[in-house]
């Protein structure tokens, strides 16, 4: 009987090993995911934006969902999918502002110049333990 339980509690340690790392891999696959997604929209907006002038860059929620709907198949544009302890871990919302300073998930097309910066808008850390919010795509 001592044996069996010696058995089963490595078997639960072993478990809880595998698990914890499953985990991880699962998150780092929507990091990636994401930062893909991140290359994608930015490719969205320069497209939207470019003129014979050069590029301009809208300042509102509306401005970006339109570059956003007509660059994507049926107007769906992908989510961004953050690490599951972050706060909002897929959201395909969108912002627009300066600086990504919250931890709501999504879409942050900067609003500071006319560079036509995307961010991730998580200030939450990433599986690599930075904040989402210093990946961008110029």
């Amino acid at each position: 009987m001592i044996e069996m339980m010696v058995v089963i509690v490595i078997i639960g340690i072993l478990l809880t090993i595998a698990v914890a790392r499953f985990q991880l891999m699962i998150d780092r696959t929507r990091e990636k995911t994401t930062f893909v997604n991140l290359r994608n929209i930015k490719i969205a907006v320069m497209m939207y934006a470019d003129t014979p002038a050069g590029f301009l860059y809208g300042k509102s929620v509306e401005w970006f969902e339109n570059a956003l709907t007509i660059r994507f198949t049926n107007g769906k544009y992908p989510p961004a999918l953050l690490r599951s302890a972050a706060k909002n871990n897929q959201s395909n919302a969108l912002y627009c502002g300066a600086f990504p300073t919250t931890d709501d998930g999504g879409w942050m097309l900067s609003t500071q110049g006319m560079d036509g910066r995307v961010y991730i808008n998580s200030t939450g850390l990433s599986t690599a333990g930075v904040p989402y919010s210093i990946y961008e795509m110029f």
